[in-house]
């Protein structure tokens, strides 16, 4: 359990790195760059708060690899074995509990039930009940102008209308059914295109989506404040990158009564979940909105506003990968130790009577390769030898100081074969099998490239079964 709570940590490590980064971006070049950017490499700053434990979750997946073993009967033709390490995994990912980490684990469960399933369940229900008292728009000009505007903005899906009375500021809803809410207000021509103009742009770029999106990845960080601030500054963001867009289709004049009209609609506006909402009442950034609203934008801010953020998502980038790699390692590392640790008695069982060997060989040109890759932790050994015949695996990478550890044996106590590493300098490290098996650690004297080797001594063939260890 502790490997889980490691793993989140690692989550939402990266995520409030990233945050952090543009947090500071966007206070530094606040002027320089463009609203619409920013919002971009918000965006690209959500898989920050999910790469690692979906890396990990990979990982896991991964090692449940069945394989097809044929079998000659009458009834049954084969059957699918689940590999060993993949066997030993499953048995033992909880082997390292911990009292208190499971604790953590269950508080972080009930947080995300909570934000995940509860809150979100008493929001729609709130909304639901608005709704209810929303009436649809029978007046024929407002049609007419949301339609030329739909058109305008190449939007085939229907997009209704409805005012509400008890409504000070217009906004979105619905993700199968948006809605426009429209206030029960008098507006003129202008204003109302410029309403429309807004919901629609939100609508275009799928922020109710986003809006959801964040929810839920604040709710599995719920216990993260950074995550708090990140939810606060994207919804922020997302009001500036669509006041931008449409300002840029305005003129001056229609910049001023565009400005006019959030203050008019700002003095109590109405929050609604899962809505994109036109106004707000926080003073500060309504001074934001409106300096954005009434700027002006020349071709060299947006170039630059352009290349520095596809600079800082570069230079970020390398931060989430090392928070989802380590994460992800850590996760490897102490799956493999667990389930060492709880296979210790049945491997030391058998005794290492081995005295290593090392040669300098050339091998035959017709040696057989087998495709099987050695990667870290357990790996399978299943191979028939015949008379005399070596083998060598694909090679694999190991440093100075780590073990390789074989643990292997024939189908009978005569069996003899050798078993043992091909090393980078073109020797071979290799033990005999004692009664048919080999259980052996190599010690790894330098880095560099490595195979598995196996040779039999017989004049027969030989089956050989069982596991190799890496970094055991």
């Amino acid at each position: 359990m502790i490997d889980f709570i490691i793993v989140l940590c690692a989550t939402t490590l990266s995520g409030s790195l990233l945050f952090l980064t543009t947090w500071s971006v966007q206070h530094v070049f606040a002027k320089q760059i463009k609203a619409k950017h920013s919002y971009l490499f918000m965006k690209l700053s959500l898989p920050g708060f999910c790469l690692p434990g979906l890396m990990a979750l990979y990982f896991l997946c991964k090692l449940y690899d069945f394989k097809f073993i044929p079998v000659n009967g009458p009834d049954i033709k084969g059957m699918y074995s689940l590999g060993q390490f993949p066997r030993i995994a499953s048995q033992h990912l909880s082997a390292r509990r911990q009292p208190e980490a499971e604790l953590l684990a269950a508080i972080w469960l009930v947080g995300v039930v909570t934000a995940l399933f509860l809150i979100p369940v008493f929001q729609s229900c709130r909304l639901h009940r608005f709704l209810k008292l929303c009436t649809p728009v029978t007046e024929r000009r407002p049609h007419l102008l949301l339609k030329e505007l739909t058109s305008q903005y190449q939007i085939t899906q229907e997009i209704r209308l409805y005012h509400c009375s008890c409504l000070n500021s217009p906004f979105l809803t619905g993700i199968r059914k948006p809605k426009i809410i429209l206030p029960d207000t008098e507006l003129s021509e202008e204003e109302l295109r410029i309403i429309l103009q807004h919901e629609l742009t939100h609508y275009q770029n799928r922020d109710i989506l986003f809006r959801i999106l964040i929810g839920v990845i604040q709710g599995i960080n719920w216990f993260n404040p950074m995550m708090l601030l990140f939810s606060h500054m994207f919804f922020d963001t997302v009001e500036l990158a669509c006041d931008e867009a449409v300002s840029e289709q305005l003129s001056n004049t229609q910049k001023s009564i565009y400005a006019r009209l959030l203050l008019r609609l700002a003095a109590q506006p109405r929050h609604v979940t899962y809505a994109t909402s036109f106004s707000n009442d926080n003073e500060a950034f309504f001074k934001r909105r409106i300096s954005i609203i009434m700027k002006k934008s020349t071709a060299k801010k947006k170039l630059f506003s352009v290349a520095l953020t596809i600079s800082i998502a570069a230079l970020s980038c390398p931060l989430v990968s090392y928070a989802s790699s380590k994460g992800s390692l850590y996760l490897c590392n102490a799956v493999l130790q667990s389930a060492f640790d709880r296979n210790a008695v049945e491997v030391e069982s058998m005794p290492e009577e081995h005295v290593e060997y090392h040669e300098t060989i050339q091998l035959p040109a017709d040696i057989k390769r087998i495709s099987q890759p050695i990667v870290r932790g357990a790996n399978s050994v299943d191979l028939t030898l015949s008379a005399y015949e070596e083998t060598e695996t694909l090679s694999f990478t190991a440093g100075s100081g780590e073990k390789v550890r074989f643990v292997v044996s024939g189908d009978n106590s005569s069996d003899s074969f050798k078993a043992g590493l091909l090393t980078p300098s073109g020797t071979i490290s290799y033990v005999n099998s004692t009664n048919g098996t080999v259980n052996h650690t190599f010690t790894i004297s330098e880095d560099g490239t490595y195979t598995v080797y196996f040779e039999n001594k017989k004049s027969s063939s030989v089956h050989i079964l069982g596991t190799v260890y890496l970094n055991y």
